[in-house]
């Protein structure tokens, strides 16, 4: 049963099922609708956060998302030791593809201004940080497909211990590897 619950400073809920642990703290107007919340021990929200989910938002223990963020997809899961800075956007594209998918592991650092496209899922391992302005891109297809032009599609997969620097872009497809740095404005 789908039920709305009102949070702390204007800041709602709507889903069936809202779970969370000790110290859970929430900033003032956030929406987050989610057919399942799930979330651990010490966990802040900032304000004026949007998170339409399709089935879960599971967020780990210990974790910081900031303000501003829009989140729009199937299934999103934060591992523990989440820092998710501000005006982040996951989504764009098919954001409820049958595959948008995201799945972030223990802590990693996802910095302003950062765009997720999730048509296709996204996996990125441990200790992985992602610097401001990155773009990882699931599907890229203009011109129109149909009137001849190159598509690509494809998830992508970031390993443990990877260092995306800021405006380094992702392209469909792509798998990076444990250990690696990616150059700046790549």
């Amino acid at each position: 049963m789908i039920k709305k619950i009102k949070l702390d400073n204007n800041s709602y809920f709507i889903g069936e099922k809202f779970v969370v642990g000790e110290n859970f703290t929430i900033g003032s107007n956030n929406i987050i609708r989610a057919k399942n919340f799930v979330c651990g021990d010490n966990v802040t929200i900032g304000s004026n956060n949007k998170f339409l989910i399709g089935e879960i938002l599971s967020i780990g223990n210990c974790s910081y998302l900031g303000n501003d963020n829009d989140i729009t997809i199937i299934s999103v899961n934060f591992g523990d030791y989440l820092y998710f800075d501000s005006n982040v956007i996951i989504g764009h594209g098919g954001k409820m593809n049958y595959d948008s998918y995201l799945s972030v592991g223990e802590r990693c650092m996802i910095c302003s201004y950062v765009k997720l496209n999730t048509n296709y899922s996204i996996d990125i391992g441990n200790s992985v940080g992602i610097g401001e302005y990155v773009d990882i891109w699931t599907h890229g297809s203009f011109p129109a497909v149909l009137d001849g032009f190159p598509a690509q599609f494809g998830k992508v997969e970031i390993g443990s211990n990877v260092w995306l620097p800021a405006k380094s872009t992702v392209m469909p497809g792509v798998t990076i590897g444990d250990n690696i740095v990616i150059g700046a404005n790549s």
